[in-house]
């Protein structure tokens, strides 16, 4: 028997930004404290994936909501030294 939990389950209804903030922007706040994240979405073909990643012009999606909270937070924290580190075997 196959027991699946989930911390939390959206309606159709959900905006963009709430499961950005909800889902996504803790695991941008946890790359500002050192911590390694992924996050994949999966779903059915015609389901929203790409929708929920990259959203629209008028309703972001997941890529854009990261990449302003990172420059945002790099802009709001002047003071401190960020260094990026590639590595090349993975």
């Amino acid at each position: 028997k196959l027991i699946y939990r989930f911390k939390q389950i959206f309606d159709s209804n959900v905006s963009q930004q709430e499961i950005f903030n909800n889902l996504v922007y803790p695991f941008v706040d946890d790359l500002f404290s050192g911590k390694n994240s992924l996050l994949i979405v999966h779903g059915l073909k015609n389901s929203g994936r790409k929708y929920t990643l990259y959203g629209n012009e008028d309703d972001p999606g997941i890529i854009q909501g990261v990449l302003f909270s990172i420059f945002d937070t790099i802009k709001n924290n002047q003071n401190r030294k960020y260094v990026i580190f590639f590595n090349q075997n993975n």
